[in-house]
């Protein structure tokens, strides 16, 4: 959106702010101003926080609803002003509910506990073409920081609010597992160690004639800061991935005949279901041969047939201060 046309926008704002005559209403300047995909169709919008001292409005405009030059101009700005107008009469509803709000999320953060700390409690860009009256109804949307599954403090993904049960329940959401990667994390730090490998993991990386504590660090550091962070090669028909997950190596192998994920392997297509009788205890790999299934010795624990899928599992284990644990 051409700057000129920002520009225009904030000056008529500041015009009809100062008309409204209230002291505790802020006309946006351009800083307040700023590009954001809103909406379910995911449209491009001018977002204008208005500050009203006790809460801030944030009033999103659709970038194409400036294509008509003044006239589009001369509408948004009396669609953005009835939302303010109708922020001012329903401040008290509207500060109070968002005071209730950041205290339920403060108590929730630390329930959970474990590094979770809010970053962020907004309300959710109201369209300017919305009826103003919806205004005590609007969603939040809340951001904290949590452990993710690389073991690093992360921001949260961005999720809606309405009530402070909504924010209660994050407690349910997050709280166990949060729970759990604390625990692996002080596991971790406590060894000085940084990391696990399973044995399907170690076989591969033998096979594939890497170094065991060389890969789990190059593993571990694509993980960090980057979800879908992971070391992948081709070899033997398969593309072989390795992907330090919560503090263990784990393995996926993909090809022609199925896929193998950390200890289940799903073949796709229609078979009979008398197919997985007498599977227990055999190799993995006389069903998918790998050299990874081959050399780990994986012996099929279980095996079922669905709908459109034969799948197969066995038990894993990884190497831990020493240890062997079973998964």
């Amino acid at each position: 959106m051409p700057a000129n046309d920002v520009r225009q926008l904030v000056a008529n704002l500041e015009l009809q702010a100062e008309r409204l005559r209230q002291e505790r209403v802020t006309a946006p300047a351009a800083k307040d101003v700023r590009v954001a995909i809103t909406g379910p169709n995911e449209r491009e919008c001018l977002t204008i926080d208005v500050d009203l001292a006790d809460f801030i409005l944030p009033i999103a405009v659709e970038v194409c609803a400036f294509a008509n030059g003044p006239a589009s101009l001369t509408r948004t700005v009396s669609e953005v002003m009835q939302h303010v107008e109708a922020a001012v009469r329903n401040r008290r509803t509207v500060a109070r509910r968002e005071v209730a709000l950041r205290g339920a999320l403060e108590k929730t953060a630390a329930r959970i506990g474990a590094g979770c700390v809010p970053l962020w409690l907004r309300m959710a860009p109201i369209p300017s073409a919305e009826p103003a009256d919806r205004l005590p109804l609007r969603h939040y949307t809340v951001v904290t920081t949590l452990l993710d599954d690389s073991l690093s403090y992360s921001p949260s993904p961005s999720e809606p609010v309405w009530t402070n049960a909504d924010i209660r329940d994050h407690q349910r959401l997050h709280g166990r597992t949060q729970r759990r990667r604390t625990t692996l994390l002080g596991d971790l730090q406590a060894s000085g160690s940084i990391g696990s490998i399973t044995d399907v993991s170690l076989a591969l990386i033998n096979a594939a004639d890497l170094e065991p504590s060389a890969t789990l660090l190059a593993a571990r550091a694509a993980r960090i800061g980057d979800p879908r962070g992971e070391l992948q090669f081709r070899r033997w028909g398969c593309l072989n991935t390795l992907s330090w997950i919560e503090g263990v190596l784990r393995t996926s192998i993909e090809c022609d005949q199925g896929r193998y994920d950390d200890g289940q392997l799903t073949l796709h297509g229609a078979y009979p279901a008398s197919l997985a009788i007498g599977c227990k205890g055999r190799p993995l790999a006389a069903i998918m041969d790998h050299p990874a299934l081959r050399t780990s010795g994986a012996v099929i624990a279980s095996a079922n047939v669905t709908e459109d899928a034969f799948i197969l599992r066995h038990r894993s284990s990884v190497t831990f201060g020493g240890r062997y644990i079973d998964q």
